[in-house]
């Protein structure tokens, strides 16, 4: 729900709510796969809600925005066993503040800052608390009409994992008489230990935050007055303290370094005005640099192919999309099989104000695990409108 007081002010509240059931099994330590259990499911309520306040100053140059975030969440599980809490309560808030200056017409310079905390309890552990405070400053310049380049920097202070600074440059540099552009960006990154992660069951008080450096540089060529689209990028990222599930002590532990590298190509082909094609293909290689492993669940190859088409004078689009995913590794030198999934989805526009949107995931039912012994969801279907006025 929005509000426009004045030209310059706008108010707006925004509130997500959901309630969910989903059947889980249960674990058995001698075989160390799960099993059936017909009676339990994990309960799950959460409710969203964010108020934000927006002014825009000296004939739109500056934009401020304040707003505040707060969610509960209530979850519960109908028959944990003596290893798993019965209930988790938790509730999050955060105060932010940005502003976007237009210094110039090729330069806008962002600024903000936030607070955040998050309380949490289970009925096995007394309410903790987490916060966190962060400013950040970016400055986004344009050269010559061709040359982009985003700098940002960022400081955050956590009361548990204590202080961090992290950086990010992008650029790319548009080469207009070739149809090509020159891509790379350099950034680093932090995460603190969730409260789950280090305080609860399963978790581990001596978490070490996870460091990341990660860097990537490519080109993109557009042929046919761009009706074809091509990509190729290569990266890399170096970790450090990566957080990780270890069956051995069934706690979760760090990994002490890691690294992945690869390539990612792209491509998007305007096959007719209503008819688009698009792929990417990954490949990504993966090591534990503490004992020379490939890390779990990173598959080496991965692709996706779809088409989109529009119909009835563009008012309809559906797309149809393949998911592949190759071989991965899982703890105990368990490999786990290749699989593919094709979705569906589509939109309708029924009217000026109101538009029809669904989707059905894994159309054939494939049987495949992300985790070892874990299911995933068969065929499933989501419809619903978006309402504008």
């Amino acid at each position: 729900v929005g509000w426009n007081p004045s030209e310059n002010w706008n108010l707006d509240y925004v509130f997500r709510y959901s309630d969910a059931r989903a059947e889980v099994d249960d674990f058995s330590f001698a075989t160390g796969l799960p099993i059936d259990n017909l009676i339990r499911a994990n309960l799950s309520r959460q409710f969203y809600n964010r108020v934000q306040l927006t002014n825009f100053a000296v004939d739109g140059l500056v934009e401020q925005r304040v707003g505040f975030n707060l969610t509960d969440y209530n979850r519960k599980d109908t028959d944990p066993g003596p290893f798993s809490p019965p209930q988790f309560l938790g509730q999050t808030r955060e105060v932010d503040y940005q502003a976007n200056l237009l210094l110039t017409e090729n330069n806008t310079f962002t600024a903000g800052a936030l607070y955040h905390q998050e309380d949490a309890s289970t009925t096995f552990d007394p309410q903790a608390v987490l916060n966190n405070k962060a400013a950040y400053l970016q400055d986004q310049i344009r050269l010559f009409d061709r040359w982009t380049t985003n700098v940002g920097v960022r400081w955050d202070d956590y009361n548990r994992a204590g202080p961090a600074q992290t950086y990010r440059v992008s650029s790319i540099y548009n080469l207009d008489e070739t149809n090509t552009a020159f891509h790379a960006s350099l950034g680093t990154s932090f995460r603190a230990p969730a409260l789950a992660e280090s305080l609860f069951a399963f978790g581990n008080p001596n978490l070490l935050p996870e460091h990341s450096k990660g860097w990537d540089a490519g080109v993109r060529q557009r042929l046919l007055d761009g009706a074809i689209t091509f990509d190729a990028t290569y990266f890399r990222n170096d970790l450090q303290n990566l957080i990780v599930f270890d069956f051995n002590t069934f706690s979760l532990q760090n990994v002490g370094r890691a690294r992945t590298s690869g390539v990612e190509f792209t491509g998007t082909c305007n096959v007719t005005q209503g008819m688009t094609l698009t792929g990417n293909y990954t490949f990504t290689d993966t090591l534990n640099l503490d004992n020379g492993g490939p890390l779990l669940r990173r598959p080496r190859d991965k692709a996706q192919v779809g088409i989109d088409q529009l119909f009835w004078n563009n008012r309809a689009r559906v797309g149809l999309y393949a998911n592949l995913v190759g071989q991965r590794l899982d703890t105990g030198n368990n490999v786990l099989r290749r699989y593919s999934v094709i979705n569906v989805n589509g939109r309708y526009q029924w009217s000026e104000r109101v538009e029809l949107f669904a989707r059905i995931d894994n159309v054939f039912n494939e049987r495949y695990e992300e985790v070892r012994g874990f299911g995933v969801p068969g065929v499933s279907g989501y419809g619903g409108a978006t309402l504008t006025w």
